[in-house]
């Protein structure tokens, strides 16, 4: 006869499908499920992707198990669940800065980290957009990759020629303008993000972290400017976007800055109130200018110094027609539209044409 307690039966070991059942809640559980190739890997599902996302910027992964996961990432590439969760996690760790000043405003997200391939024209558009009232909130990101902090420096110098109380405007008048540009910094604005910078660094590539940081904005209120190369990742940050509520414009700008493709058309994607998503495009002889193909905006700081002191009020009407003006003025144009000061881009370059006057002659 068999006593009550032999005829016990001991647990049974999970079955390997419950265990594969089971969410994904630790580093290596993380590195394991996206981490098995292009064909066998899986993506996370959003509560997953947000856990995972927290305890890599908490610093939980192992240094091996962080470069890990963000290779495994980069060659999966991030769904759309992933690429929503990560943006949350960027969001709801950061704290919304004072509201921009003026009765309109505009974010210009230039967290490319190479800032050295462009943002220059759009810089200097963000500094003219003083005049019109408009405040200004620019994000950069740490330059983890390129060592190239150096150079966004002195982007920022030269652009700051076209500040309203600056080198070119000693004779403007009109209403008192909007303060300057703010600067935010991503790994200032997101807590853990700073912490991966040496490990980034090492890594030598653009990862998630990277995509997510042109979405960082600390003006929610405010719509924003960002800048991607690739068509199928603007459609999906443009998913992101709506999906948190945020408006703007996605560019497909010049190398993936927020600087407008200057001889030709540029595409972009816009994000509108009510989460609607349209795509549309924008280019210089739609609004009647020729810019000569000697201006561009990647890596030529010196000529871009000397052609900006060119267009001083005391230099020649010949001196201030060297073709910067009308790359200054396209740029101008549609972040007046971008900022909701002008209902197009035409009407943007009209306004800008009025305003200023002396830089427009």
């Amino acid at each position: 006869m068999t006593s009550e307690a032999g005829s016990q039966k001991a647990p049974a070991e999970p079955s390997a499908a419950s265990a594969k059942a089971q969410p994904a809640s630790r580093p290596v559980d993380f590195v394991k499920k996206v981490g098995k190739g292009r064909t066998l890997s899986a993506d996370l599902a959003s509560g997953e992707a947000r856990t995972a996302f927290n305890l890599l910027l908490d610093g939980a992964f192992h240094p091996a198990q962080a470069g890990a996961f963000l290779q495994a990432l980069r060659i999966k590439e991030l769904s759309q669940e992933e690429l929503d969760a990560l943006a949350e996690t960027f969001r709801s760790r950061m704290a919304a800065l004072r509201p921009l000043a003026g009765e309109k405003s505009l974010v210009l997200n230039m967290a490319s980290d190479t800032q050295r391939k462009g943002g220059l024209a759009s810089l200097l558009a963000a500094h003219l957009l003083r005049r019109f009232g408009i405040g200004v909130g620019i994000v950069r990101s740490a330059p983890v990759l390129q060592k190239n902090k150096a150079s966004f420096e002195e982007t920022w110098e030269l652009a700051k020629l076209l500040d309203p109380a600056g080198p070119l405007f000693p004779m403007a008048s009109g209403p008192a303008p909007a303060p300057a540009p703010v600067l935010a910094d991503c790994a200032a604005l997101v807590p853990g993000l700073a912490s991966l910078d040496d490990l980034r660094s090492q890594l030598g590539f653009r990862s998630c972290l990277h995509t997510a940081e042109k979405l960082v904005n600390p003006w929610p209120a405010s719509p924003m400017l960002l800048g991607i190369s690739h068509k199928h990742y603007a459609l999906r940050l443009a998913a992101t976007m709506a999906a948190q509520g945020a408006r703007g414009r996605i560019l497909l700008g010049n190398h993936g800055t927020v600087d407008l493709v200057l001889h030709k058309e540029t595409e972009m994607v816009a994000v509108e109130t009510g989460a609607a998503i349209r795509e549309e495009t924008v280019s210089p002889a739609e609004l009647g200018l020729e810019i000569p193909s000697d201006v561009y905006s990647l890596g030529k700081f010196p000529q871009w110094r000397e052609w900006l002191l060119a267009m001083a009020v005391s230099a020649p009407p010949e001196g201030r027609d060297n073709g910067l003006r009308k790359a200054v003025q396209y740029h101008l144009a549609v972040h007046l539209w971008a900022a909701g000061a002008a209902e197009n881009a035409a009407e943007g370059l009209a306004s800008a044409k009025r305003a200023i006057p002396t830089l427009f002659v």
